[in-house]
């Protein structure tokens, strides 16, 4: 048995399909096999990948595209590591990722998933800081709902856990399979932990998934997070407010019915859950950038509705903390 397996689908990634190769590599934790699975490509994809003699790689070439789900799937039953890492064909993994994960596993034998830190690659080549990332263990399974607290290229998972909890593939997880299985796994007490360090270069492209799809990945994230925060959190949201926390912008809701709705939220899993102080402060956080974000939104496309609610967020909060947010 080997210690790591890397799963990597690849769908035409010719482009940047080498960078995403020799980053793995290159890692200064060699003990892993390489699973590079050919989902149907018709560029130069293979020839890349069939250029590469080492002996870690293990080719799998799908005769049809049998698109990213089932691709995943195959990767996962073929995985003979101890742990599973994802990759993707465009992202550049940095060389210490493996051992600073590996690391973690060790420090903490009960978490079933580490996610890496990522930065933001453009195709300019400048890198960027995402704004906010959870730190904190407890955070991860409350602020799913509202936000994908884990980078699916950059993370590794107990390979047992994957085994027993495919990607679902029964088209309500259709471009969200990972969210998806993030509620599944912190529905049955999955614990995540984030590293400190940054351990991946996340490329944005204009060709990715969450651009092409993200219509249809709002509308079926809401009814997941629907459910679970019903189920799992004791906490009812509407259909249209938790698209508008999304990303979905069609309708304008005010700045002031959004925070009122998630200072309820804090206010009840706090009173359900106890929830930590550390963790109280990082949503609190989580919820001010919300608010910048959103102020930011509004004065791009809608100059009267970020006056209202740019007045509202002087007068009602502070520069670094949402704590004492009042809704008279």
């Amino acid at each position: 048995m080997v210690t790591i397996s890397v799963i990597m689908p690849v769908y035409n990634g010719e482009k940047f399909l080498r960078d995403a190769i020799d980053s793995i590599l290159v890692q200064s934790f060699g003990d892993f096999e390489f699973i590079i699975i050919n989902d149907g490509s018709t560029d130069d994809s293979e020839k890349i990948i069939l250029s590469y003699k080492d002996r870690r790689i293990v080719y799998v070439k799908n005769d049809v595209n049998l698109k990213l789900i089932k691709t995943l799937n195959k990767g996962v039953a073929i995985a003979r590591g101890k742990y599973i890492a994802r990759m993707d064909a465009d992202d550049v993994s940095l060389p210490s990722r493996f051992d600073t994960q590996l690391k973690y596993f060790n420090q903490h034998p009960d978490v079933g998933i580490v996610n890496g830190r990522s930065l933001y690659l453009y195709l300019s080549g400048q890198i960027k800081k995402p704004p906010f990332y959870c730190s904190i263990e407890e955070t991860h399974p409350l602020l799913q709902p509202f936000e994908n607290t884990i980078c699916h290229p950059a993370v590794m998972l107990v390979s047992d856990l994957l085994k027993k909890n495919n990607y679902k593939d029964d088209g309500t997880a259709l471009h969200i399979e990972d969210w998806e299985l993030w509620l599944r796994l912190y529905s049955k007490g999955v614990k995540c932990i984030t590293t400190n360090e940054y351990l991946l270069h996340y490329r944005i492209t204009e060709g990715s998934i969450n651009r092409m799809y993200n219509d249809v990945q709002i509308d079926n994230m809401s009814k997941l997070s629907i459910a679970y925060l019903k189920n799992q959190l004791s906490f009812e949201i509407n259909y249209k407010t938790l698209r508008y926390i999304m990303g979905d912008k069609s309708d304008i809701i005010p700045l002031r019915e959004i925070l009122m709705i998630l200072k309820c939220y804090l206010n009840q899993i706090n009173v359900t859950f106890n929830v930590s102080v550390a963790a109280t402060a990082e949503i609190e956080s989580w919820i001010y950038l919300y608010c910048l974000k959103d102020l930011k939104y509004k004065f791009q496309n809608n100059k009267k509705a970020f006056a209202r609610d740019f007045l509202f967020f002087l007068i009602h909060s502070k520069h670094n903390n949402v704590k004492k947010i009042s809704f008279k």
